[in-house]
C-alpha cells in the first residue's frame, strides 16, 4: 500500500433471517468503501472471527433481538476491539 492508502474497513455481516439480502449493496451506493462479508447464520460468524479480524460485525435483526444480543456478548468476549451494531 502507498502512504496515503488506507486500508478498507472489513465488516463481518450477519442476517439470520435473509431480510436484509441486498444491505452490502445499499452500502455501496450509499458510498462506503467496505470489504463485507456476509454470513446467514451466526455461528458461521462467530467461526469466522476466530480465524479472521473485523473491524465491525453488524447484525441484523427486523423481530425480536434478544438472539442477537445474546450473540453479540459472544462476540465482546471474542472479539474485544470489535464495534458491535445491531441493525433493526
Amino acid at each position: 500500500m502507498g502512504e496515503h492508502a488506507q486500508a478498507r474497513t472489513k465488516i463481518l455481516f450477519c442476517d439470520p433471517t435473509g431480510s436484509f439480502l441486498h444491505w452490502t449493496e445499499d452500502m455501496k451506493g450509499a458510498g462506503a468503501q467496505w470489504d463485507v462479508e456476509r454470513v446467514d447464520h451466526l455461528q458461521s460468524g462467530l467461526q469466522m472471527l476466530a480465524s479472521r479480524k473485523f473491524d465491525a460485525v453488524v447484525v441484523a435483526s427486523p423481530a425480536s433481538p434478544e438472539r442477537e444480543l445474546a450473540y453479540l456478548r459472544q462476540i465482546m468476549s471474542q472479539s474485544i476491539s470489535c464495534v458491535r451494531v445491531l441493525y433493526t
